[in-house]
């Protein structure tokens, strides 16, 4: 759960960072807070990028699957094939 968290925290920090409203003081009292997590706990981002890969991997079955349902006549049906 943590590495999520702290994905989600680094993929949203950019637009908390362009808050007008963010002093710059926070902004780097929240990058140096981020950087030593991850300098604490490396393995997490062995972790985030074990979930990535896992949603990438994913994607790319949906994506095979639609793939073939759009072709399914064309794999199935060549009118040449024994079956």
């Amino acid at each position: 759960m943590r590495a999520i968290a702290l994905a989600a925290l680094l993929c949203f920090a950019g637009p908390v960072f362009a808050d007008d409203d963010f002093a710059i003081e926070d902004r780097q009292a929240l990058r140096a807070e981020i950087r030593a997590y991850l300098l604490e706990n490396p393995e997490i981002l062995r972790e985030a990028m074990a979930a990535l890969e896992a949603k990438e991997a994913l994607a790319q079955v949906s994506a095979d699957k639609r793939a073939i349902s759009a072709n399914a006549s064309a794999l199935f049906d060549d009118g040449f094939s024994y079956v």
